[in-house]
């Protein structure tokens, strides 16, 4: 009893240890190569901001490059980063309406997300989209273009394939948009189509929002604890600034 009492001990003495340094660590960081940028640490979460307002456009949201959670590892020289779980490799839902024109001599396809309206998007052709279809036509599938510029999208073939299901692929034309961070690709999930008749199909992403186009999703990156109140992630060196311990959450 007594040997499960020093074990016990010892463990509550450890956790208070790994409290201990992670509140020494808790505080706001100012990048020393770009002063707009912020490292947040709180108890339990990280928030890297950027502080510049200046961007091509002011409608996209662009201050949060990451967010997440973070814990101490390798004997506290290291913190680990993570993103929330549902974002990381994450595949967008997709809402979808069908509707047969026998008129048609193509397959038309309309993708709308929250980006598609924005001036910025429109005026830059910043948005490129990829098409995944499973038909019961295979000629057809050696005829689609690799990328389409425009959210309007018609496949022109001589015998209008049935289209069984679909999946599409958005990417970005212009780095600057994501800060060459998050600039990868996004993947909806596979549709299984409904009515095998169908040729026209509109497409809404509506999770695809300005926000989820400029953050970074980190899946258990490092960031190195340096001396003199430093954290490097990264190239980027972070100086510590002020204490400022806060009961912080996950950020959404």
């Amino acid at each position: 009893m007594r040997l499960m009492s020093i074990f016990f001990l010892l463990f509550l003495t450890s956790c208070s240890l790994q409290q201990k340094l992670k509140s020494d660590i808790y505080g706001l960081y100012i990048s020393e190569t770009n002063p707009y940028w912020e490292f947040k640490l709180t108890r339990d979460s990280f928030t890297i901001i950027d502080t510049y307002n200046g961007y091509t456009s002011n409608s996209l949201c662009m201050d949060t490059v990451a967010s997440g959670i973070w814990s101490l590892e390798k004997e506290r020289d290291y913190i680990m980063l993570k993103s929330a779980e549902r974002n990381i490799n994450r595949k967008y839902s997709v809402i979808v309406k069908e509707f047969y024109d026998p008129n048609l001599d193509s397959v038309k396809i309309i993708v709308n997300t929250p980006l598609s309206d924005l001036d910025f998007i429109k005026k830059n052709n910043v948005l490129l989209y990829e098409l995944y279809l499973q038909t019961d036509n295979v000629d057809i599938l050696n005829n689609i273009e690799s990328y389409y510029k425009y959210n309007y999208i018609s496949i022109y073939s001589p015998n209008t394939p049935n289209i069984e299901k679909i999946r599409v692929v958005i990417s970005f034309s212009l780095k600057d948009i994501s800060r060459e961070l998050s600039y990868k690709e996004k993947i909806t999930e596979e549709y299984i189509v409904k009515n095998q008749e169908a040729n026209i199909f509109i497409i809404e992403i509506p999770e695809l929002t300005p926000c989820n186009i400029s953050v970074l999703y980190i899946n258990e990156e490092y960031a190195k604890v340096l001396a003199n109140g430093k954290i490097k992630w990264r190239e980027n060196i972070f100086e510590r600034k002020r204490d400022k311990v806060l009961e912080g959450h996950v950020p959404e």
